[in-house]
């Protein structure tokens, strides 16, 4: 009955009145960290994180399946150089 909840007493509801669209004042910027295979495989399949350790913007052709399969493309998510290491 989670639908339910959202609206009434839920956080997130309409009526949170939680002010998220007030702006964030005191937020902080944190750089991202490197993450090793293991970290990564803590969220994603192993053959992701296979597929991330060999695509390059300059060999993805070489990949069109790995590309469709994982939702990868030119458009919305690119491939990018530095992307692992």
């Amino acid at each position: 009955m989670l639908g339910g909840a959202v609206g009434r007493r839920c956080a997130v509801g309409a009526h949170g009145g939680n002010g998220t669209k007030a702006p964030v004042l005191n937020a902080r910027m944190q750089r991202p960290r490197m993450a090793h295979a293991a970290q990564l495989a803590q969220f994603h399949s192993p053959e992701y994180v296979e597929f991330l350790s060999k695509v390059t913007p300059h060999n993805m052709n070489e990949y069109p399946e790995q590309l469709n399969l994982f939702n990868i493309n030119s458009d919305d998510c690119p491939v990018f150089d530095g992307m692992y290491k």
